[in-house]
């Protein structure tokens, strides 16, 4: 999923190619990232570096919503890139059996495209 930096993973390769589609359109748009750490079936912002758990709701729609969820616009690819490699960072990992750096927890990277300058 991360690859390496000579051998990029699907995240960055998807982010590149949205990105790549989006300045070609001609249109005006917003990407706003965030990535949240699922550990312990507790939910972190790991972009802002704090423990403090953030709770799961779901609106009428049943849409899921973290709220106080800090989102981070990108507007390039190197945007994108100091945003991810900055908060991978602050996931737990430990040593096992198998590996030195293995992950603890879950991870999931939230992408909103929107067009115009932002609103959503």
């Amino acid at each position: 999923m991360q690859g390496s930096r000579t051998d990029p993973g699907i995240i960055h390769r998807a982010l590149e190619a949205l990105i790549g589609r989006l300045e070609q359109s001609g249109n005006r748009w917003q990407i706003a990232c965030s990535l949240i750490e699922i550990y312990n079936e507790k939910v972190y912002d790991l972009s802002t570096g704090t423990t403090d758990e953030l709770p799961i709701r779901e609106d009428a729609n049943r849409n899921i919503l973290i709220p106080n969820l800090v989102t981070h616009r990108v507007s390039c690819v190197r945007d994108f890139e100091a945003f991810y490699g900055n908060t991978m960072q602050q996931r737990r990992t430990a040593i096992t059996k198998l590996n030195t750096k293995s992950s603890r927890s879950h991870c999931c990277l939230m992408v909103e495209v929107s067009e115009g300058n932002g609103d959503r």
